[in-house]
């Protein structure tokens, strides 16, 4: 009689398990190739808590901070989250041609973030109290074959990569970009009124050559443009809710904490997630309406950094609408404990 009390949770812990095996056997490996900026460790933190992913590896690409400070926030957010640090690689320090383009006053409050102490029950975390990191060279054992690449920074490390021939057209099953305004206008000048370039997103307008390179390949591409960003803008209501919430998991707790610093972009209006949209659009397609076309990249004068329909470049998937909805629902269960 005991023994037959005992076999249904014997049986339970069984298939729990096995379940368990299956989905680790069956995540998909991904490597993301990140700026250092907190839209960028909110999508990571997202990425943590999705059982279909296994972070392989984070690059870091100079943009809105530098490739140093983008590193040792990843490695703050690794130790916050408790979780293993994965591959860590440093990426291209410059655009493929000019300069970096953010504005020096975000570039110094990106590499001042992480200075703040980050609270985690009570400890807290400090950057000065880090190691400093031994940075890997980029190659092409760096990049597990047929995972997923999501590039939320500019594409400078992309485009180097392409012109090593450290990667091929199957090297990844899909790359997906967050970038560009399709349809829409872009968030340069209307985030920063000084920079006269209405149709520009950051990301292709800090190296809109490299974006031009990349675009111009036959490669797996998949676009997250501001047209759909824009359809999921972070408000002042998802602020105070997030704030309120009790049931949050060490990665949700460490997307608000850090979300907490963006209350000037969030009253404002204009602060969106834009990195964050990436994971979904690589793990949740379905929620996204994709149309194709090839793109190309303006380079000059106040056209700099605005994407272009383009016939004679190779066809890539670009998000035009996203079920915002169904979006914002996925990232509760995710944050949730």
């Amino acid at each position: 009689m005991l023994l037959s009390k005992r076999r249904p949770n014997f049986y339970f812990s069984i298939i729990f398990l096995f379940s368990f095996w299956i989905s680790s056997a069956y995540a998909q490996t991904v490597v993301v190739d990140m700026d250092g900026a907190v839209d960028d460790y909110l999508a990571l933190s997202i990425l943590l808590e999705m059982p279909a992913a296994q972070l392989s590896a984070i690059v870091a690409t100079d943009g809105l901070a530098t490739v140093e400070a983008g590193l040792q926030g990843c490695e703050i957010l690794f130790k916050r989250c408790q979780e293993n640090l994965p591959l860590l690689g440093a990426g291209e320090k410059k655009p493929l041609k000019g300069k970096n383009q953010f504005p020096q006053e975000w570039r110094n409050q990106a590499a001042t973030l992480f200075q703040l102490p980050l609270r985690f029950g009570n400890h807290e975390l400090h950057a000065g109290s880090m190691k400093p990191l031994k940075l890997p060279l980029i190659r092409t054992s760096f990049f597990p074959q047929k995972s997923i690449l999501l590039v939320t920074g500019p594409l400078s490390t992309l485009a180097q990569l392409i012109r090593n021939h450290a990667i091929s057209e199957k090297t990844f099953e899909k790359i997906i970009i967050m970038g560009g305004a399709w349809k829409v206008s872009g968030n340069v000048e209307a985030t920063y009124p000084a920079l006269k370039y209405p149709d520009a997103e950051w990301n292709i307008f800090n190296d809109p050559e490299g974006a031009r390179e990349v675009f111009s390949q036959k490669l797996p591409l998949y676009l997250v443009p501001l047209d759909v960003t824009k359809q999921f803008p972070v408000t002042r209501e998802f602020l105070e809710r997030l704030m309120k919430t009790t049931q949050l998991n060490p990665r949700g707790l460490f997307f608000r904490d850090l979300l907490v610093t963006q209350k000037p972009g969030i009253f404002e209006g204009w602060y969106e997630l834009w990195d964050p949209m990436t994971v979904f659009a690589a793990f949740y397609s379905e929620l996204f309406e994709w149309e194709k076309s090839g793109i190309d990249v303006l380079t000059e004068g106040r056209e700099r950094g605005k994407v272009v329909p383009s016939p004679k470049n190779p066809k890539i998937s670009i998000a035009v609408r996203v079920n915002a909805k169904r979006v914002e629902s996925e990232l509760w269960k995710l944050l949730s404990q």
